[in-house]
């Protein structure tokens, strides 16, 4: 981050609408003006972060160092991502944000925060172009709620959407660890880009990113009783740091990592992919405790799939799908086998028995999915973004050629 810019960031660049918000920070879209450095052209599409790096607390000014070191982790990991994108034409590439600028922002925020404050504003390229044609995973649900009749509250997508997105994600995710040698560490739909136009997505907010270690220095640096008892001293607090409750892994609960790993993006994929098809996240506390979510997570009990496998086999035989049976606690009962079977391999609560870079691909759920092709950014164009007769709410399906075929005539 650069602390010691000269240059003003208001001559630099225009602050358009906000965009979003999370615990960090704000997000709007902006441009550039007038002679900057930023290595995009003026005419890019770009968004900026501002996150409060420091706060007034008793009359004195009071450092926010959880704050900063997430700025640092963020800024570290776009340049990571960018020098790879440099070296490679892979197209993967072209599903993360990009870093232009980085400025440390000495005055009051105008806008956002109040007098005592400072802020750090980060501005990356918008994946997607203009700020309208995009929208996150969250959104595209909370839209969908809108558009319902019935009154559901949770609103789930046809597993054929799901599989649309989850595939995407792990060319993303792979790139990240296998190219980058980062782990993203909260991946969850409000850090998922979707294009409104194609359905491409885009993963965003690296502020929980790390660096991945060498295999060979894996045991030591994750050593588990070191962990712990770094745990055990941070108390509370530590759930901030490891991300959001819901997509928390059980290893960094248990304390047998101390931050993200190419493992609890895994499973964090597995809770997403979840919350897609069922309308909730597995482990959710029916009365919003995060305590009790934390609790049900580390203690990573996946019985509950019992119940949904043997649904699913009574669907299979003619079952009445839109009816909930006994012994879930989930809006809809009816996921395939295929499903089930991948969302549990990635919430194993053992990291090493958890599908992984080498194996996620391999699993049936993503039977038909032609990955070189969706590697090569060719995916989206086999398979495309279209709707077919009987979609309703406009999903985008993702499907094989001869059922795109079948739906063109």
């Amino acid at each position: 981050m650069d602390r010691d810019s000269k240059v003003c960031f208001d001559d630099a660049f225009e602050v358009g609408e906000r965009i979003g918000a999370g615990g960090l920070g704000t997000v709007h879209a902006c441009r550039a003006r007038g002679k900057n450095d930023a290595k995009r052209p003026r005419v890019a599409p770009l968004v900026v972060k501002t996150v409060r790096v420091e706060s007034d607390v008793g009359g004195c000014v009071r450092a926010n160092v959880r704050a900063i070191n997430r700025v640092d982790a963020e800024i570290r990991a776009l340049r990571r991502l960018d020098a790879c994108a440099e070296r490679d034409s892979d197209a993967a590439s072209a599903m993360f944000p990009s870093l232009v600028a980085a400025f440390f922002f000495e005055e009051k925020h105008p806008v956002d925060f109040d007098a005592g404050y400072r802020a750090a504003r980060v501005v990356t390229t918008n994946p997607f172009g203009a700020a309208e044609n995009a929208c996150d995973l969250a959104r595209l649900r909370v839209e969908a709620r809108s558009r319902r009749k019935n009154g559901e509250t949770n609103v789930t997508f046809p597993e054929s959407e799901a599989c649309f997105y989850a595939a995407q994600i792990v060319v993303a995710l792979r790139y990240a660890h296998v190219k980058a040698k980062l782990a993203h560490g909260d991946v969850k739909p409000e850090n998922v880009l979707v294009s409104r136009e194609t359905g491409a997505v885009a993963l965003c907010d690296f502020d929980l990113a790390r660096a991945l270690p060498d295999e060979d220095d894996a045991l030591e640096a994750f050593g588990v009783e070191k962990k712990k008892e770094e745990k055990r001293r941070s108390g509370s607090d530590a759930v901030g740091v490891l991300g959001t409750p819901e997509y928390v892994a059980p290893e960094l609960l248990r304390g047998a990592v101390d931050g993200a790993t190419s493992q609890t993006d895994w499973y964090q994929l597995g809770v997403l992919a979840f919350e897609l098809v069922f309308g909730k996240t597995p482990f959710a506390s029916p009365f919003g405790v995060t305590s009790m979510t934390l609790r049900a997570i580390e203690a990573n009990d996946l019985t509950f799939f019992d119940a949904l496998f043997a649904a699913s086999a009574e669907d299979a035989d003619g079952g009445d799908d839109a009816k909930k049976k006994p012994g879930t606690s989930f809006c809809k009962s009816s996921a395939s086998v295929s499903f089930l079977r991948f969302a549990r391999a990635l919430l194993e609560g053992d990291p090493a028995a958890r599908l992984g870079d080498a194996d996620v691909r391999a699993a049936e759920f993503f039977a038909r999915v032609e990955w070189e092709a969706l590697e090569r950014g060719g995916g989206l164009a086999c398979y495309g973004a279209f709707k077919t007769p009987d979609t309703t709410d406009g999903w985008i399906l993702f499907a094989s050629r001869e059922k795109r075929s079948e739906c063109a005539e």
